[in-house]
Formats: structure tokens, sequence, C-alpha cells
């Protein structure tokens, strides 16, 4: 295999292609996580007692001052927790939703009204000038619930989330605590992972490393690989 590369991924992966594990928990805050989603066209159902979690991004009816507290309130009436929130620019048009609805408040803001940069036209150069009101972005909220998506009430929710959003989408509910769905396991039915006491660091060979940069990631890189023995 090859010498000269390595790649940062899961346990699981490392497992699944065939690669050998140099280190484990190589990030410098032990509250740093990556996630690693597997995204198909069917989702696979959790076995029940399986702790869930449902990944949902929408776009609002309105541009308007308490929106998302509006949107998320969706879910706190039905105590709901959220995990996560995020939001996410866009241009518009670029969803094809067309531009959001301005309330008059937000229409006549010195914000609207800026100007803005517009391309060549008729071959004439660049320049700026006063736009129709309108937001040169908008934004697309992404949100983590603390539930399942079928679960009743979070289809009341999504319901009630419609009547506020032009775009809603679940993109899927997947185990909190990373419940492995290996090739051999049928839709539907899950495998737990292995405990954690089965996950041991692999015994190789030292290598020899050159480091270019020695700031403080480089430092403690350097560090990991002497604990390593290399």
């Amino acid at each position: 295999g090859l010498r000269d590369t390595a790649a940062i991924a899961s346990a699981r992966a490392a497992e699944v292609h065939g690669l050998e594990v140099l280190d484990y928990g190589i990030e410098d805050d032990a509250n740093n996580f990556t996630r690693f989603l597997v995204i198909g066209l069917r989702g696979s159902e959790l076995p029940e007692g399986v702790a869930a979690k449902t990944s949902i991004v929408f776009v609002p009816k309105r541009n308007e001052v308490g929106v998302l507290h509006k949107a998320i309130s969706c879910f706190a009436q039905r105590d709901i927790d959220l995990a996560k929130i995020e939001s996410r620019p866009f241009r518009p048009g670029d969803l094809g939703l067309g531009e959001a609805v301005l309330t008059p408040a937000v229409a006549e803001s010195p914000a609207a009204k800026r100007p803005r940069l517009e391309g060549p036209k008729d071959g004439a150069a660049s320049r700026l000038e006063l736009a129709e009101p309108g937001a040169q972005f908008e934004y697309a909220f992404y949100l983590d619930l603390l539930a399942p998506s079928n679960a009743p009430s979070c289809q009341n929710a999504f319901r009630h989330l419609e009547e506020l959003t032009r775009f809603i989408k679940v993109l899927g509910t997947y185990p909190v605590e990373g419940v492995l769905f290996p090739p051999s396991v049928t839709p539907g039915r899950a495998a737990l992972p292995p405990p954690h006491g089965s996950l041991h660091a692999p015994l190789v060979a030292p290598l020899r490393i050159a480091i270019i940069g020695f700031g403080t990631f480089g430092q403690f890189l350097a560090r990991r690989w002497v604990m390593r023995g290399h």
C-alpha cells in the first residue's frame, strides 16, 4: 500500500476498506467530534429503543423579525429538543424558490436599499448600481432534532413548520450514538457498534516522518508521533 499517504476517518471506515490505523483520538480538544454520514436514496428504519436524531433544512416564507423564533417554537411546543441550529446563506433564486417576501419594515430598511454590485451589461465595465429593494442573500436553516422523524410529535411539528416556510426537507434520521449499519444487515435491522474496549491501537513499524512547519499544530503532531514510537 501507499506509505506516504494518510487519511482522517472513522475506525469503521478503516475496517471496511482494510486500512491500517496509525493513531486514535488525534484531536487536540476532547469535545471535538467529526460526523461521518452515509447518504442514500432509501433510509433505514431504526430498531426500537435506539435514541434517534433527525436533521432537517428549511427556508422561511418571509424575511421578518422573529422568523427563526417562530420556526423553532414548532418544536418547543411539543417538547422536542434541538441539538444544533445552523444557518447557511444562498443567493435568491439558487434553490428555485424565487425571492423571499419582504415585510414593509424590512423592505424599507437601509440594508435592503444598499447598493450592490451588478455584473457587466452590454460590454460595459462592472459598476455599482442601486438595486431594487431586496436582500443579496437569503438563509436556509439546518436543525438537528433529538427525535425520530416518524414520531407523532415530529410529524405535527413538521406540519406546523410548513405553514411558516416555503421549503422544508427532512435530510434523515439516524442513531444519536452512531449505531452502525454494515452491508450484511438488511434495511430495517441494525447492528450495535462494538464496545470501545474492542478497539485496540495497532502495532506498526516505526516510520521516519518529517514535519514542515513547527507551529502549534506541528508540535502537537510531533508529540503524537513520538508517543507512538515513530
